[in-house]
């Protein structure tokens, strides 16, 4: 919902200077764009609530062993597209990357950015990293919106805050 504040401001920030040459008096024309007020007001109420998710296959594997943690994104309650998206999953000590197949996308394992693009609302990416255990004992990994253009009313990106929806971790606790 357009609150009053974002109204008046679109409206305010698209009103024509009446002292400006091409000002029509006799018409008013000119007091407010109206189209040009409608496009900010979409823009300023376009949100996006994105939600991660993220589950390994096997929380207690061999060192030596592939395990594959599977990321999820979904545009859950948006009221529009989100564009920009960026996920950061950079594999921690004990986790070697091995592959990834993704259904949107690409991922660096070297920043460990997995660059989304677009989601469409109500829509879901997945992403699955296939890594080797190399350590044992407990190994976290953790991913996060790192990059969204539009605004999330429950999370902000790349704040690392554990306890937003848009970030997750998986945990195993591998054996020597």
């Amino acid at each position: 919902a357009t609150l009053p504040f974002q109204s008046y401001a679109a409206l305010t920030s698209t009103a024509i200077d009446m002292n400006a040459l091409g000002y029509d008096y006799a018409s008013g024309y000119g007091l407010v764009q109206a189209d040009a007020a409608l496009s900010k007001l979409a823009t300023a109420s376009a949100t996006a609530d994105l939600q991660l998710t993220n589950v390994v296959d096997n929380a207690s594997p061999d060192v030596g062993s592939d395990v594959n943690f599977t990321l999820t994104l979904a545009n859950t309650t948006s009221t529009a597209d989100a564009t920009g998206i960026a996920v950061r999953d950079l594999l921690p000590v004990g986790l070697d990357y091995v592959g990834v197949t993704t259904s949107a996308g690409t991922y660096d394992p070297v920043t460990g950015e997995w660059s989304v693009g677009t989601l469409s609302s109500g829509a879901s990416a997945t992403l699955i990293l296939t890594v080797k255990v190399s350590d044992p004992g407990q190994i976290s990994d953790m991913a996060e919106v790192s990059a969204s253009d539009l605004p999330d009313p429950d999370s902000t990106p790349n704040n690392g805050n554990p306890a937003e929806d848009d970030q997750s971790s998986a945990t195993i606790d591998a054996i020597q």
